[in-house]
């Protein structure tokens, strides 16, 4: 989880494989045994998975919270951190530029034409909820994969 969160923060284009590395690891914590022992330290990988990707994105986010752009002080300040967020997700210039056009070109075609049809400020909830829609099958199955992997680990020669 150290690692891919690494590969988050070095490069943006990672989020394309973040839900489904999210699901598998999620499933690795998780294995269908109703024993309290394993529970627990079901509990446990959980905890220390989430920990792993909060402090490494702590650390690795922090200069900007500490040192805003267009300061040198060292207080907290939530604009440097809000710059950011705007960088990775540009919905400022709207869904029809750039990298993030994909399906959303297909959509403004004459006779369905969503730019018509939706309100701008609209479009990145829809975005979203689109996006999340269409990857929560393949994530279930990941999620599946890692429960299957945590509970027959590789035998030992």
């Amino acid at each position: 989880s150290v690692l891919f969160s690494l590969a988050l923060n070095f490069k943006q284009m990672e989020l394309y494989h973040a839900p489904a590395v999210f699901a598998y690891l999620l499933g690795r914590c998780f294995c269908n045994e109703n024993n309290t022992k394993k529970q627990m330290s079901s509990a446990l990988k959980f905890c220390a998975l989430g920990a792993s990707v909060i402090l490494t994105f702590g650390l690795l986010w922090l200069p900007f919270v500490i040192y805003p752009r267009d300061s040198l002080s060292t207080k907290f300040h939530l604009g440097g951190l809000e710059q950011v967020v705007k960088r990775l997700f540009p919905f400022q210039r709207g869904l029809f530029e750039d990298k993030v056009a994909n399906i959303w070109f297909s959509l403004s075609v004459k006779p369905l034409s969503i730019r018509s049809r939706v309100s701008p400020d609209l479009l990145p909830l829809a975005a979203l909820l689109l996006t999340l829609i269409m990857i929560l099958p393949a994530c279930f199955m990941l999620y599946r994969v890692g429960q299957r992997s945590a509970q027959y680990p590789p035998k030992k020669n």
